[in-house]
């Protein structure tokens, strides 16, 4: 089953969520596990709060796409997070989880980073258009944007790559992330290890020259 509301304001601006109150409430009686689409659909703290506790009522959420929205509030509380990551490792089936563009920094891919070293089962994880090694920018996202300093913070990247080495992922997304050389260096030894994995994408990176080499060693097997 596949439910797709990507660009609904289904909470009206997060100043209603009794519609998104009854689709979690139904979510954790359906038979089959379902594909669940909520992308650049304004959601934020309360809002991934109730899809947490759908899933940990027992929603089987095979795929939840979560691209586009503000889920931590720009990173001023990530408790809806946490309770996403929490029950990560507490699902009877893998899940796709995709979470580009939700302005996630270095607390928040640590978050991801417990919940997958606990066990969560990610088939698939998209970042793309997040800072997850605490690259620092200047006028992000105009035309004179300009790169002050790669890889400025490292600690929870390095924690994911770390929770990478054991886990199940198929697919990994990182592209227009913003990591440089050291955080691909992290990454290449993770992906040595990643027994499952069968896609990995890097685009839009300033990699540099450097580390593109040992890093196209490490993936001369896997379709980018």
């Amino acid at each position: 089953a596949r439910l797709v509301l990507n660009g609904n304001m289904i909470t009206n601006y997060g100043k209603d969520l009794s519609g998104l109150t009854a689709l979690c409430d139904v979510l954790p009686t359906l038979k089959n596990p379902i594909s669940l689409e909520l992308a650049d659909c304004n959601l934020k703290v309360a809002e991934v709060n109730e899809l947490a506790r759908a899933m940990a009522a027992g929603a089987a959420i095979a795929r939840l796409v979560l691209n586009g929205n503000m889920i931590t509030n720009k990173g001023k509380d990530l408790s809806g997070l946490t309770a996403l990551c929490d029950v990560l490792p507490t699902l009877k089936n893998p899940i796709s989880l995709e979470l580009a563009n939700c302005n996630l920094k270095v607390a928040e891919v640590n978050e991801l980073a417990r919940a997958m070293a606990a066990g969560g089962a990610l088939t698939s994880v998209v970042l793309d258009g997040n800072e997850l090694s605490g690259t620092k920018i200047e006028h992000k996202g105009q035309s004179y944007e300009k790169i002050e300093q790669l890889d400025a913070d490292l600690s929870g990247f390095t924690e994911f790559c770390a929770s990478l080495k054991s886990s199940t992922v198929v697919s990994l997304s990182l592209r227009k992330c913003y990591l440089g050389p050291q955080a691909l260096d992290l990454l290449a030894d993770a992906i040595k290890l990643m027994g499952a994995v069968a896609h990995v994408g890097l685009g839009s990176n300033p990699i540099g020259d450097k580390a593109m080499i040992p890093l196209l060693d490490t993936l001369k097997d896997i379709p980018l």
